[in-house]
């Protein structure tokens, strides 16, 4: 039971990896890739933009915070 409990946990944080680095990118498309998605305007796109990169950031940190509380 412990080992398919572990290889569990490991596919959540691969997961939340992978999920902070599609944040990532998705934000810096729209900052950077205005024909990306014609419908946002400027600001709009700007501001979507950030705050995926926020997002990302904030996942990020959580996972590491996570992760150290499981070693200890």
């Amino acid at each position: 039971m412990s080992s398919s409990r572990d290889i569990y946990q490991q596919f959540v944080h691969i997961l939340s990896l992978f999920m902070v680095v599609v944040y990532l990118a998705m934000g810096m498309v729209f900052l950077f890739y205005g024909d990306f998605y014609p419908i946002l305007n400027g600001a709009l796109r700007y501001i979507l933009g950030i705050l995926l990169i926020i997002y990302a950031v904030y996942r990020g940190y959580r996972i590491i915070k996570s992760k150290k509380n499981e070693l200890k």
